[in-house]
Parts: structure tokens; C-alpha cells; sequence
């Protein structure tokens, strides 16, 4: 019994949240969940992955591929506009997410970005939730320890999603669907991202559900030119299409950042 206990204790530590043993007598799996033996149902606390026996509903079918729900810890969390980021500001509740609309790359760069301050509440913009289609090219683990992320269309314009760490989800109005996200998001490309920055040497075709989010354009890697980033993903899948059709072809620096490369994407 006392190994079992610290092999719980042990488990929060390292997802950086503090997983109980519940009343029940059950400590909860990587996915945040316990099966109820007795009855047989599947009880989620702090849902915070997939590919549990026992895992949230918004898990809905697994995808194939590598199962990687073993996510590092959090070292650090953000701090400009976090609240924000992550939903758990008091103007999250207006926030659309049950209503997303459908966009493209290009419609929300050109959207007009608010004056940036670091302690601005939520603009009337950023209650947008919004669906967008386009050509996963690279990620990276950030500093505040998300997943940050590019896409881009077949015109060469850029956007930045984000999955923000479950640790640093605390009070998030969507924790579960940006925690159902952010996994689906390591089973598509099969690896825990660092801090380098990984281009893809073939497009990978998803469709994005986000939260509209203007940041401070400060050299991000695939920054759009009006900021706006999808932050918290809530939503993320390949989409229908086969992604060896596509090529990513290198086509020289571009953007804010030197460390960028525009991509070029073309079918085969």
C-alpha cells in the first residue's frame, strides 16, 4: 500500500498537478481518470490526456499511431496576458467555444490587431472561437511550455496555434479539450518536442479549433503580421487527406524571425 501511494504522489508531481487519491480508493491514470470497479464506470477528475482504458469522453476514438500521452512536466508557465491565454480570465464566459466558425489563415491575418499591453483584458476579438484547415510545418516546445506550432497555407502565410502544458491550465474554462488537443496533437507527430525548433519534411494536412489571441510579435517563429495566434487549441485532427501528396520545400529566410524558413507546398 505505501508503494502504491508513492508511485501516486510520484505521478502528480511529475504532470505537475496534484492527482488525489480520491474516497473511492483509486489513484487516477495518466489520463486523469479511475475506473470504478464496482460499477464499472470511468470517473475523470482532472482530465488531462487519451489512450486510457479508462480516459475522458472528449477523447472520443483514439487516432493511430504512437499513443504518447506521457507529457513532461511544466518548468515554467507564462505570464503577459496568461489568464487570457488560457481561459482563465473573468471574460472567459464570453467567450464562443461551443460556436466556432470556419476561417482561413489568411482572414485572420488580416484581422486588426488591438494596441498590445501586458495587462489588457480580453478584446471583444478574442471571445472568437474559430475552425481553420491548413499545413502543419514545425513545432517546438516555448519557454512557457507550450507547444507551439505553424501552419500555414498553400500561399506561404503563416499562423502560430498553441497547446499550453496541463499544469499551466489552472482555472481554464477549457482545460479538458485543450488537454484532449494537445495529445492529439504529440499522437500526430509522434515525438515530445524540445527546444529546437523541428521543420517537417512533409506537410501534415489538420484542421485547428482555437481561441483567437493577439500576442506581442517579439521574432516568434511563424508569427502572422498582426500577431494572432490560436491559443488555447481546443480542437485538433489530420484532416482527410493523405499528407504524401503534399511537399515541403524550403524556399529561403522570411519573416520576423531568422531562424524561420518559408516554406514552399506543392503536390506530387
Amino acid at each position: 500500500m505505501a508503494v502504491t501511494r508513492l508511485r501516486a504522489v510520484l505521478c502528480a508531481f511529475l504532470f505537475g498537478l496534484s492527482g488525489p487519491v480520491f474516497a473511492h480508493g483509486r489513484a487516477l491514470n495518466r489520463c486523469g481518470c479511475h475506473l470504478n470497479r464496482r460499477t464499472g464506470e470511468c470517473h475523470c477528475h482532472r482530465p488531462r490526456g487519451c489512450g486510457c482504458t479508462c480516459e475522458p469522453a472528449a477523447c472520443g476514438t483514439p487516432l493511430e499511431g504512437p499513443a504518447l500521452n506521457e507529457q513532461l512536466p511544466a518548468a515554467t508557465c507564462g505570464r503577459e496576458r496568461w489568464a487570457v491565454k488560457t481561459l482563465a480570465d473573468p471574460q472567459a464566459e464570453k467567450v464562443r467555444i461551443n460556436s466556432p466558425e470556419t476561417a482561413t489563415i489568411e482572414t485572420l491575418r488580416a484581422l486588426p490587431a488591438p494596441s498590445y499591453v501586458a495587462a489588457n483584458p480580453r478584446s471583444t476579438v478574442e471571445e472568437s472561437v474559430y475552425t481553420v484547415d491548413g499545413f502543419l510545418v514545425g513545432y517546438t516546445l516555448a519557454a512557457d511550455s507550450d507547444f507551439h506550432a505553424v501552419i500555414q497555407n498553400a500561399a506561404g502565410e503563416t499562423l502560430i496555434i498553441e497547446f499550453p502544458n496541463p499544469g499551466c491550465l489552472q482555472g481554464s474554462k477549457v482545460i479538458q479539450q485543450a488537454v484532449v488537443a494537445r495529445t492529439r496533437f504529440l499522437q500526430l507527430i509522434g515525438t515530445l518536442p524540445t527546444g529546437h525548433f523541428v521543420f517537417l519534411q512533409k506537410a501534415i494536412r489538420v484542421r485547428v479549433t482555437g481561441v483567437v489571441f493577439f500576442d506581442r510579435i517579439h521574432g516568434q517563429d511563424g508569427v502572422a503580421p498582426n500577431g494572432v495566434e490560436l491559443h488555447p487549441v481546443i480542437g485538433f485532427e489530420r484532416s482527410e487527406v493523405n499528407p504524401d501528396q503534399y511537399v515541403v520545400q524550403p524556399r529561403g529566410y522570411a519573416g520576423t524571425s531568422p531562424s524561420w524558413v518559408d516554406y514552399e507546398i506543392s503536390t506530387t
